[in-house]
């Protein structure tokens, strides 16, 4: 039922594999200053590419995917991310990406050295719907699901 396009004010993005590529370009990314904390005398930043595949967020069990937990993302934590997500652009994106970094570290899929088009043709245009997606997310105010197939 929750891959049926068909239902009405429920949104869905499919990202292929490119999602484990998208979050290790990501948390090479300047993470947003954090609110201080009273008297502390520093700020927090916290990295938050890892929302993208569930981390820190409310685990449903109840709602478990094929391929693991799922996860709830609080309408705060979707207009952080999303708020984040705006201010990244392709050059910013193109200059952390490394093919060879990402294949020794084992980045799925296993196509970094191989295919010349990866940055261009397949990451970049999952970033962009992964952030219209956020964007659109965080002006209804909604939660958002995160499940692996």
């Amino acid at each position: 039922m929750l891959f049926d396009r068909r239902l009405p004010n429920i949104g869905t993005i499919d990202v292929d594999k490119a999602s484990e590529g998208l979050v290790w370009l990501l948390s090479r990314m300047p993470q947003p200053d954090a609110a201080p904390v009273a008297g502390s005398g520093f700020v927090l930043r916290r990295n938050l590419a890892p929302l993208l595949l569930g981390a820190g967020g409310t685990k449903e069990p109840k709602l478990d995917g094929p391929c693991g937990f799922t996860s709830i993302l609080s309408p705060q934590q979707v207009k952080e991310l999303s708020d984040w997500l705006e201010g990244i652009d392709a050059d910013q994106l193109r200059l952390r990406y490394d093919p060879k970094a990402m294949t020794t570290e084992s980045v799925f899929p296993d196509i970094w050295l191989d295919d010349e088009g990866a940055f261009e043709d397949y990451l970049m245009p999952y970033f962009n719907d992964l952030r219209s997606f956020f964007v659109e997310a965080r002006a209804k105010n909604q939660y958002v699901l995160v499940f692996f197939t």
